[in-house]
């Protein structure tokens, strides 16, 4: 084992059965690590298990019967007790992340209790991985395991979530106690795996996006549809028996943005027309005259010019529909052929006082 003899031991950290565990240090480097000696291969290579919540493998090594593992250790994180104010929703979703990270590589830990938990200033690691651990916590090992049963994925999933909620207590919210009492089944293939229990917890806490609120469905968009729907549940509901009559005010509204509407939505063909003025249009099939037209043709539909043609824009139509445009995006009147007209007024009114101080100037320098 020449590879792990690099690291100096130090201090026993633990012993379970023929599986022995260091303190030790990094004599290259002076960092801390832990150093785990056992009498079998280990269960992961250097590199087979990525997670921000697993200390990261630096040696995993078998030979002449005997497996070392090295981990990267802090003696800033420490052991929690059950009860503890920092066993909460987020301690428990650091949790299982560590457990969802390596039940996507495959990795069973084998040992997963509160001994194996370390926490410090937010953050969770679970120790241990990589070396095959045998369970000693009955009140958190899987039946099919204490049974005789061989360590997997699912009983990772029994152990971490009895222990997180053992640890928890009132701590945790009525969801995430749910959540977690749900991979309690005794039946191994009726417990959720640990990516499906990483989800239900993050939803739980709050990890999803947020809903929007309800008032969020009752926005009316300024379509002429919506105008005329508008318009037509109001007056559906003016002639409901027992109700009081429309007033004159209310029918004279009613017509005018009836009105608004249809000017919009015709205003709205105009434009599309005249943005499409460069590309050459399709010829129109040409129908016989009316004493020649053939049995069964049909009858063309009879067009008439857009309600906004009727007036003369005060500036060219090209350049009057730019600005339709502009002011339909950036505010919101009755109907476009408004915005158009208040932003020639506007227009109008720049250029006559650009002319008087002008002239005004003009006059002064005589």
């Amino acid at each position: 084992m020449t590879a792990p003899s690099r690291y100096q031991s130090q201090e026993l950290y633990l012993q379970q059965g023929d599986i022995s565990c260091y303190r030790g240090v990094d004599p290259l480097t002076g960092l801390a690590v832990l150093i785990y000696t056992f009498p079998d291969r280990p269960t992961v290579a250097v590199g087979g298990l990525e997670s921000e919540n697993v200390p990261g493998i630096l040696v995993s090594t078998f030979d002449d019967n005997s497996g070392q593992v090295v981990t990267a250790y802090s003696p800033h994180y420490g052991l929690v007790a059950p009860g503890e104010s920092v066993v909460d929703d987020h301690f428990t979703l650091e949790a299982l992340r560590a457990v969802r990270d390596a039940a996507r590589t495959g990795v069973v830990h084998g040992d997963l209790r509160a001994g194996r938990l370390l926490y410090a200033q937010g953050h969770v690691l679970i120790e241990g991985y990589g070396v095959p651990w045998r369970p000693v916590d009955p009140d958190v090992t899987a039946p099919e395991v204490a049974a005789g049963g061989a360590p997997s994925l699912a009983a990772d999933v029994y152990a971490v979530a009895a222990t997180l909620l053992l640890l928890g207590g009132d701590n945790l919210s009525n969801e995430v106690a749910g959540a977690l009492r749900s991979a309690l089944a005794a039946d191994a293939r009726k417990r959720p795996a640990a990516a499906t229990l990483f989800a239900d917890v993050r939803r739980a806490c709050g990890g999803t996006l947020t809903p929007p609120p309800r008032s969020f469905e009752e926005l009316t968009l300024p379509t002429g549809s919506g105008a005329a729907g508008t318009a037509g549940t109001a007056s559906a509901g003016t002639s409901r028996p027992g109700s009081a009559p429309p007033s004159r005010a209310d029918r004279e509204s009613a017509e005018a943005g009836s009105s608004l509407s249809a000017t919009r939505s015709d205003f709205q063909l105009d434009l599309d027309f005249e943005l499409d003025v460069g590309t050459p249009m399709p010829e129109r099939e040409a129908f016989p005259a009316s004493g020649q037209r053939e049995p069964g043709a049909v009858q063309p539909p009879a067009t008439r010019p857009p309600a906004c043609r009727d007036s003369s824009p005060p500036q060219p139509r090209r350049r009057c529909v730019m600005y339709c445009s502009c002011a339909s995006s950036t505010c919101v009147l009755p109907s476009l052929l408004l915005a158009c007209c208040a932003k020639m007024s506007r227009i109008n009114a720049v250029r006559s006082t650009t002319l008087t101080l002008t002239r005004s100037s003009s006059v002064r320098s005589w």
